[in-house]
């Protein structure tokens, strides 16, 4: 028996088969990706609306409702009874995204 190396058909094989599974993870690693974006996005507004929130609850309630709007997203406060609401807006890939927090102010 001459075993020289891999034959033509085993290459081939073996090719084929690499790009089958490379056609079948690609996808999902272009998903994940946006997946991880959307998540960094929704953390840093988190973080600004937080941020705006501690900053604007103690203000006169003659001043609510106001907008604050930015490039990726538009922050909305009210005033309801006792506490302060603030609810950003944003656009994700798939649909339109809010989050509110509340906050209670000093009368």
């Amino acid at each position: 028996m001459n075993n020289k190396g891999f034959t033509i058909v085993e290459v081939i094989c073996a090719f084929g088969l690499l790009i089958m599974i490379s056609t079948a993870i690609l996808p999902l690693l272009t998903e994940l990706r946006t997946s991880q974006k959307a998540l960094a996005d929704e953390r840093i507004i988190t973080t600004q609306l937080q941020s705006e929130l501690l900053q604007y609850k103690n203000e006169t309630p003659d001043k609510f409702p106001f907008i604050n709007k930015y490039e990726l997203m538009t922050i909305t406060f009210n005033q309801l009874d006792t506490y302060v609401e603030a609810c950003a807006t944003w656009e994700t890939r798939h649909n339109n995204k809010e989050l509110c927090l509340y906050a209670s102010y000093k009368q």
